[in-house]
């Protein structure tokens, strides 16, 4: 794990934030609008926060909570492909496409990051 690693994937993420309010302005949609879907995304998200933001939380559980976002992302991005091709958004599909192989990269990097952090804590005798 290195701290490039860590920043290209935030800008990865920043870069499908952009693309997403991008789509939803060109499909003529307010990417600001606070909708029962995005307050329960929200709510969800807090919960991920917590534990990233806790003093207590260790690099393993960290690692953790960063593959749960990760898997979360993966599904949601697959879903919302297959919703956008049922509209016939085919540019946007593509361009959706690029993101899950992204977001399929991160989790297969966070899972290893994750699976070194478990194997280095059983050989010091470590509690995470």
């Amino acid at each position: 794990m290195t701290l490039a690693a860590l920043q290209e994937i935030r800008d990865e993420e920043a870069a499908h934030f952009a693309m997403l309010s991008d789509a939803i302005e060109k499909l003529g949609g307010d990417p600001t609008t606070q909708t029962p879907w995005a307050d329960a995304t929200g709510v969800q998200s807090m919960g991920l926060f917590q534990v990233m933001s806790d003093p207590r939380t260790t690099v393993a559980q960290a690692l953790q909570t960063l593959l749960s976002a990760e898997l979360i992302d993966v599904a949601s991005w697959e879903l919302l492909i297959q919703l956008i091709e049922g509209f016939g958004q085919d540019e946007l599909a593509e361009r959706f496409a690029a993101a899950l192989a992204a977001e399929n990269r991160h989790e297969a990097t966070v899972r290893g990051w994750l699976a070194t952090a478990l194997e280095e804590s059983a050989h010091l005798g470590g509690s995470e």
